[in-house]
């Protein structure tokens, strides 16, 4: 799945080329993709179908909707799918990205483990009870610290 993903945004960054009215742009990667993308992460991951990505543009003035739009549908040709509710996922404020993909025309980042994490502990903890209970086993310290501080209760993944 990483390397789907990964030959996705090359398709796309070659697609920006082509058409020398887009701008440069930003994809930051939430979620189970940004797990899956890292390759630090040590997890029983489920694979996922959908992309929960924001897509930004780099100037305050650029559009990056025909991006969005062929970002959504590069992911259909392969069976995937660009979240639309991307805008509804909660992060920790202090939440850090890791670039995974870059070239001039194209930025793409990933959540950075702890926050992806503690994303999903707070805001979608019965879905995610299991990964969360290995991630503490994991991460320790820094992940329990950071799912208390913004409200989640780690003795529900544990007990």
């Amino acid at each position: 799945m990483k390397e789907q993903l990964l030959t996705i945004f090359a398709r796309l960054d070659q697609w920006i080329e082509s058409e020398a009215s887009h701008p440069n742009v930003l994809i930051q990667v939430l979620g189970q993709c940004s797990l899956i993308l890292n390759s630090t992460v040590r997890l029983p991951l489920a694979g996922t179908m959908d992309l929960d990505a924001r897509v930004k543009p780099q100037s305050r003035q650029e559009s990056v909707y025909f991006i969005q739009k062929k970002l959504a549908d590069l992911l259909d040709q392969e069976g995937f799918e660009l979240d639309p509710d991307v805008h509804l996922i909660w992060l920790p404020p202090e939440s850090t990205f890791t670039v995974c993909y870059e070239t001039p025309r194209m930025r793409c980042e990933i959540l950075d483990p702890l926050f992806a994490l503690c994303s999903k502990a707070v805001k979608a903890r019965e879905k995610n009870r299991i990964l969360i209970r290995e991630a503490l086993k994991e991460y320790g310290k820094p992940l329990r610290e950071l799912i208390e501080k913004h409200g989640g209760h780690c003795d529900y993944f544990e007990a």
